[in-house]
């Protein structure tokens, strides 16, 4: 029951391009490794083109499940 609900969730979201492309966790074919390499060739174009680079890291554990109940999906039964 959950991967049809997660399955159909995740066509909902992705016809109506609800993620921006640089979302990779929860996504087909996307990875934390992805998303470093993604992230790494980034800086080193910059770096490259000799442009500074700046990283600010920040925590955003709980975004997409916020993002979701914004949505109006309720990821926790609370009955």
């Amino acid at each position: 029951m959950e991967h049809i609900s997660v399955s159909n969730m995740m066509d909902y979201i992705d016809t109506h391009n609800i993620l921006c492309p640089q979302q990779h966790g929860f996504r087909p074919k996307h990875s934390c490794e992805t998303q470093l390499i993604s992230f790494t060739q980034e800086i080193a174009d910059s770096l490259d083109q000799g442009q500074q680079t700046d990283v600010i890291i920040m925590d955003f554990s709980n975004a997409f499940e916020n993002k979701l109940k914004h949505m109006g999906v309720n990821l926790y039964n609370t009955t």
